[in-house]
């Protein structure tokens, strides 16, 4: 009896802590929200593009990019290779697609991507940030406790998606700024690879606190640079731009 109380017990304290855990993570995620222009304007944003550069920093190749997405789900991303479009994503709400020259290694026609390669991408192709209402687009969040990211000491929030994959999410403590997000790639050489991508250069946009210089590392290296030279938020974009062209 006195073995099934202790037990009881433990278990109560177990389920307060993850309860606490719960309701810390979703408190982070406020006091980002807050301090990046408010919940209400986040949600108020129905169109944004993004134009800026693509840098492969061990090739040395750095590319024009434009990014379009528009409410509530479509989104494109473009990238100017030698004077080509290169498209190697582009979501009109039910079809994946992508466009790659053959210059760039492609077909030179349009084609469908397949839903494997095509899943996350779709996922972030949502208006929203995923942090929104996560619980109700049938995504978790938990505390970790904390990590120390590049001298700095974050919150570590483990982020599940509906489709399982698992992500984190690393904020400075004072502010919840986000200073990492980390998740794991399929690359056609090395198979899953584990990212980090760093935000910072926060500047104000139409009211909102976005990060203009994106630094994808693995294993603190630096792979990828993204860098915004212009970000557009509720100017209007044509749907055709998301319409997959035919072949």
């Amino acid at each position: 009896m006195k073995k099934m109380i202790v037990q009881c017990l433990a278990f109560v304290v177990l389920l307060a802590v993850n309860t606490v855990q719960a309701q810390t993570a979703d408190e982070i995620f406020a006091k980002y929200f807050q301090n990046t222009g408010g919940l209400d304007k986040w949600k108020a944003v129905k169109t944004m593009q993004m134009d800026g550069k693509y840098a492969l920093v061990a090739y040395g190749i750095e590319l024009p990019l434009a990014s379009f997405s528009k409410a509530p789900n479509m989104a494109r991303r473009e990238l100017d290779f030698q004077g080509l479009k290169v498209t190697p994503f582009t979501y009109d709400g039910t079809t994946a697609w992508k466009l790659m020259p053959a210059e760039a290694g492609g077909s030179g026609a349009p084609e469908k991507m397949s839903d494997e390669e095509a899943k996350d991408m779709i996922l972030d192709a949502d208006m929203d940030s995923p942090l929104i209402d996560y619980a109700t687009k049938g995504h978790t969040a938990e505390l970790m406790g904390k990590e120390t990211v590049e001298g700095t000491e974050c919150f570590k929030i483990k982020f599940t998606r509906k489709t399982g994959k698992v992500e984190y999410y690393f904020f400075e403590p004072e502010n919840s700024v986000l200073i990492m997000f980390r998740s794991t790639v399929k690359d056609p050489m090395m198979g899953e690879v584990e990212m980090d991508t760093f935000f910072s250069d926060y500047k104000e946009v139409g009211g909102l606190m976005i990060p203009h210089s994106n630094d994808v590392k693995n294993k603190g290296t630096s792979v990828q640079k993204l860098t915004w030279e212009k970000i557009q938020i509720n100017t209007p974009i044509d749907e055709k731009v998301f319409a997959m062209p035919s072949k």
